[in-house]
């Protein structure tokens, strides 16, 4: 009776391609950067006078959706102390609410953050990043009057989980190869076709997130249009930073698309340098 072919664990390339599978999506990380900093530049070369037109206008803005129908309400998030022994960079990168005091973020939520923003608020830092507000009305227009775009918001958090496995699942797993006569059993099958598949699934995961950030960049645009009428040079900046958070998130998910294909290759390179080894250990012995 023949016996699906069995190997011993390639633990040094599990690691390896866990390692760099880890570590590959910091090459995203400069688009995502370059792009937070140009969005911040165009909000920080405002006049004076033209930020208060800006949160003027995000304010019709609200009206002109209906979002205040809704309860929404535009809380300026002010700069927050670090009380971490962090560099405000690191900070940024892990806490939302910290970059937005910052004005390196701002962010509409549908939870209640107690003594920050309430639930279905937009947040941001009015005297840093207010052209950012308009694309944040956008996703608070997707919440309260889409179900579709509503629920591709609930599935950001599962895709993004999905999409950061995948590169483990592909270092932790390999390829099973079957012998003569004997059929891979529906476990094996399942397993190769998601290795065989991980790079574009982390990419499937993450496209609902990519699609509703466009819609509501697509509204919020539309919005900035309406209010900014007389004022083409503030519709131009609104525009031009939407296109640069936008790309931000586009960046972010080739970055989980090339992590997941960088660690099935070195762990399928490892698995076929092992296997050859052992093969020639086995001919080599033979031979003797």
């Amino acid at each position: 009776m023949t016996e699906v072919k069995k190997t011993s664990p390639c633990i040094a390339g599990s690691i390896g391609a866990a390692a760099v599978g880890s570590v590959a999506p910091v090459a995203a990380m400069p688009v995502g950067i370059a792009c937070i900093n140009k969005m911040s530049k165009i909000n920080q070369e405002l006049k004076p006078d033209q930020f208060a037109k800006v949160n003027d206008a995000a304010e019709k803005v609200l009206k002109n959706l209906q979002l205040d129908k809704k309860g929404v309400e535009i809380v300026n998030i002010k700069k927050m102390e670090n009380i971490l022994p962090l560099p405000d960079k690191i900070m940024e990168m892990i806490n939302p609410v910290f970059a937005t005091g910052q004005g390196k973020n701002a962010f509409f939520t549908d939870t209640e953050m107690p003594g920050i923003i309430k639930a279905n608020c937009v947040g941001v830092n009015k005297e840093k990043l207010p052209l950012a507000t308009f694309h944040e009305l956008g996703h608070a227009h997707n919440y309260n009057y889409s179900k579709f775009f509503k629920c591709l918001q609930k599935m950001r958090t599962p895709g993004m989980l999905i999409a950061m496995a995948m590169p483990l699942f592909c270092a932790f797993t390999k390829d099973t190869k079957p012998t003569e006569g004997k059929e891979l059993t529906t476990w094996q099958k399942i397993k190769n076709n998601l290795r065989k598949f991980s790079p574009a699934i982390a990419g499937v995961a993450m496209a609902p997130t990519l699609v509703e950030e466009l819609a509501a960049t697509s509204k919020g645009n539309k919005a900035a249009k309406e209010v900014f009428k007389n004022a083409p040079d503030l519709l131009k900046k609104a525009v031009k930073g939407n296109r640069c958070g936008y790309i931000s998130y586009a960046a972010s998910i080739a970055g989980a698309v090339f992590a997941t294909w960088v660690a099935k290759k070195i762990k399928d390179m490892a698995v076929q340098k092992k296997e050859e080894k052992l093969h020639n250990t086995m001919v080599g012995a033979k031979q003797v």
